[in-house]
């Protein structure tokens, strides 16, 4: 009875190692975490487990977004319903950039425009940061004359923050309209190595311009990076991942 009793204990264990090591391939496969943890995690089922939790896991547990993981069990429309009737009881900046941004992940760019446009009025009506957010909305619903006039519009702003992601925006401008200068303006910013995201548009304009070999490329050693990248840059960097393989995946 005993040693029936204590085989199935050391069964179910067995199940559940073997779930857990399931469990974290499926995680090192969502969130491309570098290849080699499947040959450790396959290799070494128990001490892999454990390694794989104290090393790519643990690290990120601290920076876990809440919010973000109860969105996750959301949809689209709820998500987008609890946002707008937030920014309808309290119509602040933070609340109105929350709404547009849940709008413009859903693919709702026009609505985002809308929303944020609406808010340049009063102490808002020159606001830098807004401004530059209403030209992204423009690109993003694939107006980049529009977004062309707000940027012109923007008064010059300090902050290196703000002087990169209006650059990127320009960049973006220029390579949807395809105007000369713009490989050169992303180029530029590539150089400065603060993320991936004019890698991103970079391959974009040279898939749109017949040089797609270029830009397939350049998403596959953002992809690459992204991989062998630290826990921080993974975490940081995990749209422009995700957006490299879609983009990789549906260019012909």
């Amino acid at each position: 009875m005993l040693e029936f009793i204590g085989t199935a204990i050391v069964g179910s264990l067995g199940i559940v190692l073997i779930l857990l090591q399931v469990a974290c391939m499926v995680h090192a496969i969502k969130t491309g975490r570098p290849f080699y943890w499947f040959w450790i995690l396959f290799a070494f089922p128990g001490l892999g487990v454990l390694a794989y939790f104290l090393v790519e896991i643990k690290p990120t547990m601290g920076k876990v977004n809440w919010e973000g993981i109860r969105w996750k069990f959301a949809s689209p429309a709820e998500r987008i319903r609890v946002r707008r009737q937030t920014f309808e009881h309290s119509k602040t900046i933070k609340n109105r950039y929350r709404l547009a941004d849940e709008l413009l992940n859903h693919g709702q760019a026009n609505q985002a425009c809308e929303i944020l446009s609406e808010g340049m009025t009063g102490v808002f009506a020159d606001d830098a940061e807004l401004m530059l957010r209403v030209a992204e909305a423009h690109l993003e619903s694939g107006r980049p004359e529009d977004a062309s006039k707000i940027l012109e519009q923007i008064k010059p702003v300090t902050s290196a923050d703000f002087q990169y992601h209006y650059r990127l925006a320009k960049a973006r401008v220029l390579a949807d309209t395809r105007f000369e200068g713009a490989e050169a303006a992303l180029l530029e910013l590539v150089a400065l190595h603060r993320n991936e995201a004019p890698n991103y548009y970079l391959a974009r304009f040279l898939i749109a311009t017949d040089r797609a070999a270029e830009g397939k490329t350049i998403l596959r050693d953002v992809i690459h990076r992204f991989r062998s990248g630290t826990t921080v840059w993974r975490y940081q960097e995990q749209r422009w991942y995700q957006l490299s393989k879609k983009l990789l995946r549906t260019s012909p």
